[in-house]
């Protein structure tokens, strides 16, 4: 933890890695100081001391630390621990536990950072005792700071410095797939098990495995500066599986600082777990008003219900009136196809708005405004604008003006009518050339103007992150769309411009700070895409449901008025034919589908909370048509199968993509919804005979790493004029492929119908170009 809340100068006492030849011949180690600049930071991690005693030669790469301690990883993986080193074999239980747990801390910590800087790392660099502690020994990061620093690859080669990179993301991998086994241990239907037999271990495995993900998270993001890596500024660094329970302490912790179930989601499943770790530590709170009755799914304090809403005074206790525009006149410039834009003055003292169209501006243009109906400036233009708020925008918004004395910009609450159907609509229609030909979006937001301009970068940026206006539909269009954009903050402005350059972080947060504010990256200059809008609607909320499709086919410039002709389904359907070409992870989305013919594989909605989203692949394009979606596909093709409770086995062989042999591999197999399979059962046979997976070269799913795919079943139809096959979908799975007779742990507790090496089917592998209906 300490290296998130560290700066160079108080690292100085360490020396500064530069790598310039691989391998390193330079030895990290440190000797302790009577005091140390930097205290611990909770939470503390206790060093096991497994690396102490190891070899003083440095691991190659992570393989290589294993087979040097005379690790059998084939029998750790399959959670034989006792098997795994002769060591072990006349140990207790709970010894076993706590030496297996020292190798792992010693391997994917000490090891990892090793097979990075290809230098020896002794535990003395990274490890300090705790007088508070009766001198205990735990990981104490400051050293980080000066091995994992911007520059530390700088005086390689080029090609030294593609050979380094491509070997940080092979053992960070290497690593994450170990993580995820070891956290499927803690899983609620497999944790029981180890207990009995290693009790401890996952107690221990529970307390170090966070510090490990904090170490990975470090090491990439010293990756992106050293190497640079469009994928990762644009999606973020790769998530990491983190302990169940430490999960759930982490979002007790959250809860307690006044952050509600759905923003507590939303951090875990969008930032890197420092980043919810830094939050912790520094305090960092909300008012927790109105935010009693929200769920995983919903924030119910933003999500305000339009039929009882009230605009909200500046202070309470105020009485004033409403200002009204003619509402006559801004739907007579709405049916002349024009867009309505606010002049507000102040005249003898009092405050006026009038409307005028955006035709009839100089050159000076708008503003627009970006706001959150929750925080009580929402409205339509037949109830006006309380004259309390219309004197804060006037304040606001009047230094961006010329003369410095009147304001002409554009705001839903005084630009929307909801008398007039048609004006209505065209007022929706117009909104993406609302916020394109803004001079500036101005956004205001009560979270994020509880900032000063004086705070850090990284507290402005995890507030803006957490605000309410990063979690609504619209918000989104109105701020990707913008010129200019400009939060208010209580003392000041930031603006966030299209192109511009980073903020000179510490380098000690840039970890945290670059995990919360990619979130504004992909809202300046990304080039939009289906899959890029649905990892941001992904925790966007609306009231309007009928009108998120609307938002999307604004944002990729579809043609917004050929949606407005239908609604509910159709509508969504409609979207999808005029997209056209979908990514084929569209298929295996998370969210609810679509019940009409031709379109049950579709997404009925992208704002579905979760931490997978739609994310094109290099030539995964597939064609949406009012058949069905038409693309090429791996397929495991099997007999129907009677369907045994939820999970079954199937073994298969063929040709496989990815050079594997013909000889026959075990796939176990788990439904992920219930809803998806309510018509099936035990006895309805017909079920389905086809797994379909997805993968970026077609290639079948790695042996221990679980990934989604989606069940079909083959139609006796054919595309018209095509010869392709047309195949109904069913639902999603989860899939396991088998490793060296390996048990499949992650799915363990759940069942198969017959014995552990009987296949429930056997199925062969095939590519095939279908139609999805």
């Amino acid at each position: 933890m300490e290296h998130l809340f560290s700066h160079r100068e108080d690292a100085s006492n360490y020396p500064l890695v530069t790598i310039k030849e691989i391998p390193n011949p330079v030895i990290l180690e440190y000797k302790q100081q009577e005091s140390e600049p930097v205290p611990f930071f909770e939470p503390k991690t206790p060093y096991l001391g497994f690396h102490t005693a190891r070899s003083k030669t440095a691991a190659s790469n992570l393989s290589d630390y294993a087979s040097t301690c005379e690790i059998d990883t084939e029998k750790l993986w399959n959670g034989d621990l006792r098997g795994s080193s002769q060591e072990l074999k006349g140990m207790s239980g709970a010894d076993v536990s706590f030496h297996v747990a020292s190798f792992i801390q010693g391997w994917l910590y000490f090891g990892l950072l090793e097979s990075v800087l290809s230098t020896r790392v002794e535990a003395s660099y990274l490890v300090r005792r705790d007088p508070d502690h009766d001198r205990r020994p735990f990981l104490y990061t400051r050293g980080l700071l000066c091995c994992l620093h911007h520059e530390v690859f700088k005086d390689l080669s080029e090609d030294q410095r593609k050979s380094v990179g491509w070997n940080i993301v092979n053992e960070i991998g290497f690593a994450r797939k170990w993580m995820t086994r070891f956290v499927s241990w803690g899983s609620s239907n497999v944790r029981h098990t180890f207990d009995r037999e290693y009790p401890t271990l996952n107690e221990i495995l529970d307390c170090i495995l966070p510090s490990i993900v904090r170490l990975a998270e470090a090491i990439e993001m010293a990756r992106i500066l050293s190497f640079g890596d469009h994928e990762a500024t644009l999606w973020g660094v790769r998530s990491f599986p983190y302990p169940f329970r430490e999960s759930e302490q982490q979002a007790a912790k959250l809860q307690r600082l006044g952050w509600c179930r759905f923003q507590i989601d939303y951090l875990q499943n969008t930032v890197n777990r420092s980043s919810v770790e830094w939050i912790i530590t520094t305090e960092l709170n909300q008012e927790p008003a109105g935010h009693e009755t929200c769920t995983s799914m919903q924030c119910d304090r933003n999500n305000v219900n339009s039929s009882t809403y009230e605009q909200s005074h500046i202070t309470e206790g105020c009485g004033c009136s409403a200002l009204k525009p003619d509402t006559q006149q801004v739907i007579q410039i709405l049916r002349n196809d024009d867009i309505p834009i606010m002049v507000l003055y102040e005249a003898r003292g009092e405050i006026e708005v009038e409307a005028m169209g955006r035709s009839t501006l100089g050159p000076e243009g708008y503003l627009a405004i970006s706001h959150v109906w929750a925080d009580g400036l929402g409205g339509s233009t037949e109830k006006g604008l309380l004259q309390c708020q219309a004197r804060r925008l006037l304040k606001l918004l009047s230094p961006f003006e010329e003369s410095k004395i009147s304001a002409h910009f554009w705001l839903d609450t005084l630009c929307i009518p909801r008398s007039d159907p048609d004006a209505y609509m065209a007022a929706l229609v117009g909104i993406r050339t609302v916020y394109l030909d803004a001079r500036v979006v101005v956004v205001l937001d009560r979270m994020i103007q509880a900032c000063s301009i004086r705070d850090p970068w990284v507290s402005l940026f995890a507030r803006i992150h957490l605000s309410p206006w990063m979690q609504r539909m619209w918000t989104y269009e109105e701020a990707v769309l913008a010129k200019r954009l400009v939060f208010v903050l209580k003392d000041s402005m930031f603006g966030f411009d299209l192109g511009m350059s980073w903020p000179d972080f510490d380098r000690a947060l840039k970890v945290v700070a670059r995990s919360f504010g990619k979130s504004l990256i992909t809202l300046r200059g990304a080039e939009m895409d289906i899959g890029i809008i649905d990892r941001a609607f992904r925790y966007r909320l609306t009231n309007a449901r009928d009108e998120e499709f609307l938002s999307v086919a604004g944002i990729l410039g579809l043609d917004t008025a050929e949606l407005l002709k239908v609604r509910g389904e159709a509508r969504t359907c409609r979207f999808w034919l005029l997209l056209k070409h979908v990514p084929k992870q569209a298929a295996f989305h998370e969210g609810p589908k679509l019940t009409a013919p031709g379109f049950r594989w579709a997404p009925r909605t992208l704002m579905c909370p979760g931490p997978a989203f739609m994310r094109g692949l290099p030539n995964d394009e597939t064609e949406c048509t009012t058949e069905g979606l038409i693309g090429s596909f791996g397929m495991i093709r099997h007999e129907s199968l009677p369907f045994s409770p939820w999970v079954f086995t199937i073994e298969f062989g063929g040709a496989f993509p990815d050079g594997t042999d013909d000889k026959l591999q075990q796939l176990v197999v788990k439904c992920v919804r219930d809803d998806e399979f309510k018509d099936l059962t035990i006895d309805n046979v017909s079920g389905f005979d086809h797994i379909v997976f997805l993968s970026p070269d077609q290639s079948m799913p790695m042996p221990g790493s679980p990934v989604s795919a989606i069940t079909v079943r083959q139609l006796d139809q054919t595309v018209p004029g095509k010869d392709i096959k047309k195949y109904q979908y069913i639902g999603r799975i989860l899939c396991e492929r088998r490793a060296n007779n390996a048990q499949a742990i992650t799915f363990e507790g759940l069942e198969t119908r017959q014995t552990e090496k009987t296949a429930d089917a056997i199925g062969y592998w095939v590519m095939e170009k279908i139609c999805l209906t």
